[in-house]
């Protein structure tokens, strides 16, 4: 876990990659939190152009599981390993 130190406030990351199980990622901070159900959709009209509020949508495209926990003070992300053709491991032939 790492807690960083800004010049308002402080937020703590951890990250715990396991072989076979993925990947997770918690991001805690001391802001007020927010509502994610109350962010408006970036890919539709008027938010297309918008240049803010898309961190939540990238997350949620790219990770298998995005929760927000303690009044949106705290997001739990997890993405799940993936088999590609060609990246598994083969023994050696003699």
């Amino acid at each position: 876990m790492a807690t960083v130190w800004t010049a308002k406030s402080w937020f703590q990351i951890l990250c715990r990659c396991e072989l076979g199980k993925g990947i997770c990622v918690v991001v805690k901070d001391q802001g007020q939190g927010f509502d994610p159900n109350a962010l408006p959709d970036p890919t539709v009209g008027e938010n297309i152009g918008a240049d803010h509020e898309r961190g939540i949508w990238v997350m949620k495209s790219v990770m298998d599981e995005v929760s927000f926990e303690r009044g949106g003070t705290e997001v739990r992300m997890r993405k799940a390993p993936t088999r590609q053709p060609g990246t598994e491991c083969e023994a050696p032939t003699k």
